[in-house]
C-alpha cells in the first residue's frame, strides 16, 4: 500500500485518496517495476490506470464509468445476448 495510504473508513478505505495523493505517492516512488516483483497485481497501477483514463475522456473517473460501463450495460441496444441465453 501506498506509504501515504491512511484510509478513515474501512467500509470504504479508498474514498478519501484522492488524486493529489496518488500523484505525491507516484512521484516519490516512481513507476517502474522492481526486478523481482513479489506481486503482479497494484492497487497503485488501477488507480492510476482509471486517473489516466478519465484525464484523457475530460472527465471524472466516477462520470467515465457511468458513461461507459454502467449506464451502457442498462442500454440493451450495448448488450451482446449470445443466441443460447436468446432462447431462453
Amino acid at each position: 500500500m501506498p506509504d501515504n495510504f491512511h484510509p478513515a473508513d474501512p467500509e470504504n478505505p479508498y474514498a478519501y485518496y484522492d488524486e493529489k495523493a496518488l500523484y505525491a505517492f507516484v512521484a516519490s516512488r516512481g513507476v517502474a517495476l522492481p526486478t523481482k516483483p513479489e506481486f503482479g497485481y497494484s492497487n497503485v497501477g488501477v488507480g492510476l490506470l482509471g486517473q489516466a483514463l478519465a484525464h484523457r475522456a475530460g472527465a471524472t473517473y466516477e462520470a467515465l464509468l457511468r458513461k461507459q460501463v454502467t449506464g451502457a450495460a442498462r442500454d440493451a441496444r450495448h448488450c451482446y445476448y449470445p443466441p443460447v441465453l436468446n432462447a431462453r
